[in-house]
């Protein structure tokens, strides 16, 4: 794979997501220490599930501009 450039969007994208990942899973690991009843343990699990969600979407967008060929590869 050559050394391509991200673009600003994909590579802001990455960041807004990955950081969103982390804070969800932080969040989701503190709440199901202190999860004492159902619906606290429910909680955590949809917590987790969402740091699913950001951290795939942030590999989407690391991948994004990797995946597309370069304008240069096809002249």
């Amino acid at each position: 794979m050559t050394g391509t450039q991200l673009t600003r969007a994909s590579s802001r994208e990455a960041i807004f997501q990955g950081f969103s990942a982390l804070a969800l899973g932080v969040l989701a690991v503190v709440s199901f220490v202190y999860a004492d009843a159902w619906h606290l343990v429910l909680g955590a699990v949809v917590l987790a599930a969402a740091t699913a969600v950001c951290a795939a979407r942030c590999a989407l967008a690391l991948r994004r501009d990797r995946v597309a060929p370069s304008p240069s590869a096809e002249a």
